[in-house]
């Protein structure tokens, strides 16, 4: 029996548990965000049960993979500060459902491991790595001290900046912080809003195109981003991503080894890495999403990478 820990409408869920019902295997879905989601009953100990409304219920003790897909919620609710407060609330509850269900998990197979997941979605961590396998890294400042990040930036100043945070920057109204450009103008107007969190700040890499890699296990599955074709796709091309900018691109195998040994240092069996081709042909490495999105490169490009995913959990490889 497969667990798979996401939203029952998340089109990713939908197109793995497709190839899974292909191949005759069986599944539930523990959807926080849904009453249709399925059910599981577990004997925590002596006179303690975990149950867990739903359409049917299975036992923990029968679960031989998981599947880690829980996403945010899009927009939250904003009417009033109880609306806020209410949904941070139940969020936090079902956080301590999934925290022992990742606990009691632990032993069985698992995309991704839940605390190799964790640790390898931080930024410092993704670029520590990153350059210890031999990729070449953006030239970046990790900083709220207004002086030092003024001062990153007018070192150089025949370059362009940008700044991105490290976690999404999601309000209420559903609007999603991209990467921007900055100067040395924007950053000393922005004084008292740069000392209010670290921030990270990177000289912008110019560009031929990008890529999105996705790795299931020691397969890898690159697409080509044409992001250049539009001004609101150059910076950041997921402020454009359904316009017809993508193509399959097949990377150099040396490359290829690296990335796959940087994958295993972080701990993964799937993630989703950006790339950018810079003006000498050289792949810089931007950041890598342990829980990041394909469907739109599926439909569009044909990679196969719902199938995979799902033979590996219906047939999973062994743990360390």
């Amino acid at each position: 029996m497969i667990l798979i820990i996401g939203h029952r409408k998340d089109p990713h869920v939908s197109a793995v548990t497709r190839e899974l019902r292909r191949v005759g295997h069986l599944f539930t879905i523990i959807d926080s965000y849904s009453k249709l989601g399925d059910g599981l009953h577990h004997r925590v100990a002596s006179g303690v049960t975990l149950d867990i409304g739903g359409m049917d219920k299975i036992l923990l003790s029968e679960v031989t993979a998981v599947w880690w897909r829980q996403k945010p919620k899009f927009a939250i609710p904003a009417e009033t500060p109880s609306a806020l407060y209410d949904y941070f609330f139940v969020h936090r509850e079902w956080n301590q459902i999934i925290d022992y269900l990742g606990a009691e998990t632990r032993h069985v197979f698992s995309i991704n491991d839940r605390d190799r997941a964790a640790a390898a979605n931080n930024k410092l961590v993704q670029l520590k790595l990153a350059a210890a396998a031999g990729l070449e890294i953006p030239r970046t400042l990790v900083s709220n001290d207004s002086d030092s990040i003024v001062k990153f930036v007018e070192d150089s100043v025949n370059k362009r900046y940008i700044f991105k945070p490290f976690t999404p920057y999601m309000p209420p109204t559903g609007l999603i912080t991209f990467t921007s450009l900055v100067d040395a103008a924007t950053l000393l107007a922005a004084r008292d809003s740069l000392s209010v969190s670290p921030g990270i700040f990177q000289e912008f890499v110019e560009k031929q195109c990008e890529l999105r890699i996705s790795v299931v296990g020691d397969e890898v599955f690159a697409a080509r981003i044409n992001s250049k074709y539009s001004i609101h796709s150059e910076v950041d091309w997921r402020q454009d991503q359904f316009n017809d900018m993508y193509a399959v691109h097949e990377i150099d195998g040396t490359f290829a080894e690296r990335l796959l040994a940087f994958h295993r240092k972080l701990g993964l069996f799937f993630a989703a890495y950006d790339f950018v081709v810079n003006k000498d042909g050289k792949l810089v490495f931007l950041e890598v999403n342990p829980a990041g999105q394909w469907m739109w490169l599926e439909l569009r490009l044909n990679l196969p990478i719902s199938e995979r995913i799902a033979t590996a959990l219906a047939n999973p490889p062994g743990i360390d």
